[in-house]
């Protein structure tokens, strides 16, 4: 027996009332979109904050220099460094020479007292010249200026053996700060002590 599907019949006033729906849904439709687009040309239209480029400093390897976050040491704290040095800046001095050795007029000799021990496994050379870099608060570095009296901190260190030095550089007397850093490893980040003679 076949069924037949029910007749839905529309009456003039009920297909009229559809229809203004459908003209309001529409209407709306194209609204949103006009204003979509308008929206997204102001935006467009709108500068965008871009993001400059922090130019990162070059440092030359023989005098490198830390950014300025980096953390500074003082005289006295015995500090452990890589797991293969325990460096000690036991004390700082102006000098004026020894017999052999004068400093120019208007400056004086800063003598750093050293004291560094292997706590590694293995033997560890230490080079004053190449390890040790001192500069001023203004980025001026100062050369070492080894004095006959004074034994440099340089050698082959066997594990747990200890090494005692002072570093000598001819500074101006008019200057006091300085800031010292050591290179524990080649390319590495060197340590910081302020030094105040």
């Amino acid at each position: 027996m076949l069924h037949r599907s029910p007749k839905i019949r529309f009456s003039p006033s009920s297909s009229l009332k559809k229809g203004r729906h459908w003209l309001w849904i529409t209407a709306l439709i194209i609204v949103f979109f006009v204003g979509y687009t308008i929206g997204s040309n102001i935006h467009s239209a709108s500068p965008r904050p871009t993001a400059t480029p922090t130019p990162i400093a070059t440092q030359p390897l023989a005098t490198p220099m830390p950014p300025e976050t980096a953390i500074h040491y003082k005289i006295g704290q015995k500090l452990q460094i890589n797991g293969i040095w325990q460096v000690t800046v036991t004390a700082a001095r102006a000098s004026q020479g020894d017999q052999t050795s004068k400093p120019k007029p208007g400056n004086t000799f800063l003598l750093i007292e050293i004291e560094m021990k292997n706590i590694s496994s293995q033997p560890q050379t230490v080079s004053s010249l190449s390890q040790y870099t001192l500069r001023d608060t203004v980025n001026q570095t100062y050369q070492l200026a080894p004095l006959a009296s004074a034994t440099t901190p340089d050698g082959t260190l066997q594990a747990g053996a200890l090494l005692k030095g002072t570093l000598t550089y001819e500074v101006p007397a008019t200057i006091h700060a300085y800031i010292l850093g050591f290179l524990p490893v080649e390319g590495g980040q060197p340590v910081l002590w302020d030094i105040q003679d």
